[in-house]
């Protein structure tokens, strides 16, 4: 919404570009060239003037709310740093850029950039994605077709940093960092390495949420889970299709942990977060959220997003009563398990009536993708 606001006021003002040259043009023709740079002095000092009083008063909006104005002040404000290392102006500036800046690369790995690209094809196809007819050709030419003239394009491309930044770089290399997103915003946070794992291991050896393993259950567990689904397959309480949604791939990856630091808050807590991209569980998991999407959008207390909580303040001013807000420390480490899932259960069988899984059989779902999710973090197993 905002972006669209900016473009039209973009085309706003090419037009009243094009109007003041023309008036521009036409007073010139009109008078002499004393009068004419009398005139032009005049209304440079009028539109400076005007533009001082817009910048004040952006300024003091900025600063209001505790933004900086100056750009040494948003590095400031997009890098913190909590290591032993002082960062120099350059690395700064490079950190500052954020967590998902592309840098321009020269040179490509071929044999990456392929194995990725088969790896596309592959999932595509895995999901049912390529079956109009002639999908398949078209998709596998567009993908060849990119591969060749990616390496061309790339030795034309300009380098999006400085030489200072190209060799900040090299930050990355220092072992003895961690240099990770902070837990609220864009920021970047860099921290000893030392300090992070010693965080991290005091939250991991909370018993009450996280229990250390011996081995790595992922093979384990995914052979057991593909006999599971398989079981429920021959007795028809799934369709062949949804088995195909649900069954992970031979050779699951097994989740990693990583922390995020809480920079707004006294000793710099660290938030837990487990990737479970590609894990044995996490298509089923998928799969029970699809379910599961009604009945959030249905629910009273519903927010899609921000600007969808602004409308329900503003369509509510007169409503009585206090605006609350409530923070749960760890949620999602003590959410009751055995009084949340029978609650999913009967707001799937709401909204999906005919889906022909029982519901003990729902509930081991469930607990597949609960109870039984072990990760690794620093070469260490857990549960």
């Amino acid at each position: 919404m905002l972006f669209d606001h900016y473009k039209e006021q973009q085309k706003q003002l090419k037009k009243t570009t094009v109007v003041v040259n023309d008036s521009e043009s036409q007073l010139r023709n009109q008078i002499n060239i004393f009068l004419w740079t009398r005139t032009a002095l005049h209304l440079t000092r009028l539109i400076d003037k005007e533009r001082n009083v817009i910048k004040e008063r952006h300024e003091k909006k900025l600063l209001s709310l505790k933004i900086p104005v100056k750009s040494d002040g948003f590095n400031n404000k997009l890098v913190y740093n909590f290591s032993y290392r002082v960062l120099t102006p350059a690395e700064e500036s490079l950190l500052s850029k954020g967590w998902k800046y592309a840098v321009t690369v020269k040179k490509l790995n071929v044999l990456n950039m392929k194995c990725n690209l088969e790896y596309m094809y592959n999932s595509l196809q895995h999901y049912g994605l390529l079956k109009g007819p002639g999908t398949a050709t078209k998709i596998k030419g567009l993908l060849n077709d990119f591969g060749l003239n990616t390496e061309k394009i790339l030795k034309h491309a300009i380098s999006n940093l400085s030489k200072e930044e190209t060799e900040a770089i090299t930050l990355s290399k220092d072992s003895n960092l961690v240099i990770s997103k902070v837990d609220k915003g864009n920021a970047i946070v860099v921290l000893n390495k030392d300090d992070y794992l010693s965080k991290a291991q005091e939250l991991l050896n909370d018993q009450s949420a996280f229990k250390k393993l011996n081995s790595n259950l992922t093979i384990k567990r995914e052979h057991e889970f593909i006999n599971f689904l398989l079981e429920l397959k021959r007795n028809k309480l799934i369709t062949e299709d949804h088995y195909k949604i649900m069954r992970p791939r031979t050779g699951s990856r097994t989740p990693e942990a990583y922390f995020l630091v809480k920079v707004h808050k006294n000793n710099l807590p660290l938030r837990p977060i487990i990737s479970s991209y590609d894990s044995y569980n996490y298509n089923t998991a998928k799969y029970l959220a699809n379910l599961l999407t009604p009945a959030l959008r249905d629910a009273p207390s519903y927010v899609k997003d921000t600007f969808d909580f602004v409308d329900k303040i503003q369509n509510n001013k007169q409503m009585p009563g206090l605006l609350c807000s409530l923070d749960v420390s760890s949620l999602f480490t003590n959410v009751p398990l055995e009084k949340a899932i029978p609650i999913a259960i009967e707001k799937i069988r709401k909204y999906h009536p005919l889906l022909p899984i029982d519901d003990t059989n729902l509930k081991e779902l469930f607990y597949y993708c609960t109870k039984t999710t072990n990760f690794k973090f620093n070469n260490e197993n857990y549960d």
